[in-house]
């Protein structure tokens, strides 16, 4: 008894809460010295930042003991770790005790030549938790014939876990793969709640390259104005990866070749899972939207519009590999020079589907509805975390559903949008990402004339 009784002591007073005072590169009261007593002892340990403004930096910032270093409560942030364009920002150490978290501070100007993560560096079996972070114009550099991932994740590079809320990763840039992030084959990532915006990959993957990752959870969260080279994927490449995306919107990505937000590859049986998420402005030269590479791709109540791309498929291109469409709308994107207007190839359609123009595509049912208009409001601001497009009540989409249900990724039936608004409203759901909460139209019974 009493040997559980010191033990438990022990545990208790190795944890320590140390104060930043000042932006001040080394010394008393500086984040560097804060950092250096945290690792001296077994945490968890606690870094709060009272101090704002720019800390500059020379090398990383290496995390060794469990730690979590929260800035000061502020919107955007207002303690900012600069490098300069010269080191990487933190380094979560191989050999690191626990997880370590980073709320509210802003990373910008990590630079690595020749490797991943500009900002960050999370190594295989450790775990970064990023929270109300700005991480912002960061960078890799460097190219090699011999590996096109060289200078992968221009912000982070991932090989363990990585989870990220209420956070805007924007700006940054690679010549490899993964503008903002690159996750590798022991990753597991989650983005919630979160913006990744304007990140560049002069190959690939403007924002995000999964390379065989373990497992990515995307939800409510924008991808925008994100771009890439003629290697594809405007905001994401997954290559044999199993990921679930729910309630985001893809929107004014770009790329000079494949997917203007998307390209999924999986060669190795994992599936790639959307719900409740809208494509809506993307551009590419094929593929508007997205492009199935290989493997399986499912799309539930999913809005794709407004996309572009020069041929084939201004929505999605479909080489002959699986996209399973349930409950979806294709509409209203268009191709400047030849294929099929809103899809390209073959879908395997579960029925309920608005496709505007069917030409391109093959494997629909009798309930999907094809040749019209989806008749969507703009892209805008309707409730919830991104934007959406609505559906006016004229729109064949509006109580169109399923009348069994919207069936889900998870095996059940959606109970709420892409707005996390209620999913029915009305007798069946609304084909794509939103439900338009108006009461359908009561028609009145039809009365027989009397006979007299």
């Amino acid at each position: 008894m009493s040997t559980l009784f010191v033990v438990f002591i022990a545990g208790v007073a190795s944890a320590a809460t140390f104060t930043v005072t000042n932006t001040n590169a080394t010394g008393p009261g500086s984040l560097v010295d804060a950092i250096s007593q945290a690792n001296a002892s077994a945490g968890p340990h606690t870094i709060n930042i009272t101090a704002s403004g720019t800390m500059s930096v020379t090398t990383p910032l290496v995390l060794t003991q469990q730690m979590t270093i929260n800035g000061p409560v502020a919107t955007p942030p207002v303690f900012t770790i600069d490098g300069g364009n010269a080191t990487r920002l933190i380094q979560v150490s191989a050999s690191a005790a626990g997880p370590m978290t980073l709320t509210g501070i802003t990373l910008t100007h990590g630079r690595v030549d020749s490797a991943k993560g500009g900002a960050i560096d999370v190594p295989a079996g450790r775990t970064l938790n990023l929270t109300n972070c700005l991480v912002t114009a960061n960078s890799t550099t460097g190219t090699s014939s011999a590996d096109i991932f060289l200078s992968a994740g221009g912000a982070i590079s991932v090989a363990g876990t990585l989870n990220v809320q209420f956070s805007f990763i924007s700006d940054n840039s690679a010549t490899g793969p993964g503008g903002a992030i690159y996750s590798a084959a022991t990753a597991t990532v989650s983005i919630a709640g979160s913006q990744l915006t304007g990140n560049q990959a002069s190959n690939f993957a403007g924002a995000m390259y999964c390379s065989a990752s373990v497992l990515i959870t995307i939800t409510n969260t924008t991808f925008f104005g994100n771009q890439s080279g003629t290697g594809g994927s405007g905001a994401i490449g997954f290559t044999d990866t199993k990921a679930v995306i729910r309630g985001c919107t893809f929107s004014g990505n770009a790329t000079l070749g494949a997917g203007g937000a998307m390209v999924t590859n999986s060669r190795t049986g994992e599936a790639i899972g959307i719900e409740n998420s809208t494509f809506s402005g993307n551009s590419a030269d094929f593929a508007g939207a997205f492009y199935a590479q290989a493997g399986t791709t499912d799309l539930r109540n999913v809005t794709i519009t407004a996309n572009t791309a020069h041929r084939s498929g201004g929505g999605f291109n479909n080489p002959g590999h699986v996209i399973l469409l349930r409950n979806s709308i294709v509409a209203g994107n268009t191709v400047t020079q030849s294929g099929g207007a809103d899809c390209s190839g073959p879908v395997d359609s579960n029925g309920y589907n608005l496709i505007g123009d069917a030409n391109g595509c093959t494997g629909l049912v009798a309930t999907d509805i094809t040749g019209t208009l989806a008749a969507l409001a703009p892209l805008g601001i309707n409730g919830g975390p991104t934007l959406t497009h609505l559906p006016f009540a004229s729109s064949p989409a509006f109580e169109g559903g399923n009348p069994a249900g919207c069936l889900g990724l998870s095996g059940a039936n959606l109970t709420v949008d892409q707005r996390g608004l209620s999913r029915p409203f009305g007798p069946r759901c609304d084909i794509g990402a939103v439900e338009l909460q108006v009461a359908p139209p009561i028609v009145p019974p039809r009365h027989r004339a009397a006979h007299h």
